[in-house]
């Protein structure tokens, strides 16, 4: 069984891992390996859709599973979609060989939305993982 908090430290720890590789100088992150299509765009996606789920995780260590309903996890990705503009726009003005990309921010919406669904899944079957009250 997960400890109380175990959630809500993966979900920030998550976030703040997020900020700074969003924030890091692009220089800082080349990576050699294959050269995959779009794999910025995938990255996006999966960090986005991550981050929703661990968010629902957290609001589910929050309340009783049963308690979480769609409205909080609405808030959510409205939260992390925000979130995600911002730091597109902080890529924008920093002059670090980032830039602000409307792709990005279609990626980050995605794995939103595909980690909102997840969550729901999740949360829905919550009762069948004996989770405690």
């Amino acid at each position: 069984m997960p400890s109380k908090r175990l959630f809500s430290f993966l979900f920030f720890s998550w976030m703040a891992l997020l900020t700074i590789l969003s924030l890091v100088p692009a220089d800082n992150l080349d990576m050699d390996g294959p050269d995959i299509p779009y794999l910025d765009k995938w990255a996006h996606l999966g960090f986005y859709l991550i981050a929703m789920v661990l968010g629902a995780l957290f609001l589910m260590e929050q309340h009783r599973p049963g308690k979480v309903r769609r409205r909080p996890l609405v808030v959510l990705g409205a939260l992390l979609a925000g979130y995600g503009m911002i730091i597109e726009l902080l890529q924008g003005i920093s002059g670090q060989q980032r830039s602000a990309e409307w792709w990005d921010l279609t990626a980050n919406i995605l794995g939103i939305m595909l980690g909102g669904w997840f969550s729901l899944f999740i949360l829905r079957r919550a009762g069948a993982l004996n989770w405690p009250d």
